[in-house]
């Protein structure tokens, strides 16, 4: 239901805003959280088919059933999340704390990316893209505002948002929005 690569597709079918949250611990970071919210159409199919009781919150049963139905297929796609920390690429296998709820008439999903990254005394780099390489899928970041969650008082971190050559796929420019972030521990 979300998403599914078809080729021969030249434009997206199915819209969403994303927000990237880099979660800190006293080690490093520990992963990234993500909220996806849905295009008008996409939310009123999800919330017509999963909101039983029609009162716009997806209670737990329901919050089970789209995490089972409509969202634990994108394992096969990587979430449509590719990161590298500094030059390897690191393959998503699986993600956590799945959640969804209606806000504003809008349905969103909210998951954890697991992505332990250690601190150092050196800036550690990695680059984070979230794009589905068929374009079925268009994806954007909401805003401009990344959100560090945990980084304060320990690490100096520096972020930039960048069209990277790393990530090829069906943007207008031909590469998609990619947080580049790098970190390191205070002295």
């Amino acid at each position: 239901m979300l998403g599914l690569p078809v080729s021969g597709l030249t434009h997206p079918h199915l819209f969403v805003d994303y927000e990237l949250f880099f979660v800190f611990n006293d080690k490093g970071l520990t992963g990234i959280k993500e909220r996806w919210t849905f295009d008008e159409m996409f939310s009123t199919m999800v919330r017509e088919e999963y909101d039983r009781d029609r009162n716009k919150i997806f209670d737990s049963t329901e919050i089970l059933e789209i995490e089972r139905t409509a969202f634990s297929n994108l394992e096969n796609f990587d979430y449509f999340t590719f990161i590298r920390i500094g030059r390897e690429e690191l393959t998503v296998k699986g993600v956590g704390e799945f959640t969804a709820d209606i806000h504003e008439e809008r349905v969103r999903y909210t998951f954890f990316v697991p992505c332990p990254v250690p601190a150092t005394e050196h800036f550690k780099s990695l680059q984070v893209s979230i794009f589905d390489k068929s374009y079925y899928t268009a994806l954007q970041m909401a805003d401009d505002k990344l959100i560090l969650q945990g980084a304060e008082p320990y690490y100096s971190v520096e972020t930039k948002i960048k069209r990277a050559k790393e990530f090829i796929c069906y943007e207008e420019d031909g590469f998609p929005e990619t947080v580049v972030i790098r970190f390191k521990r205070r002295p």
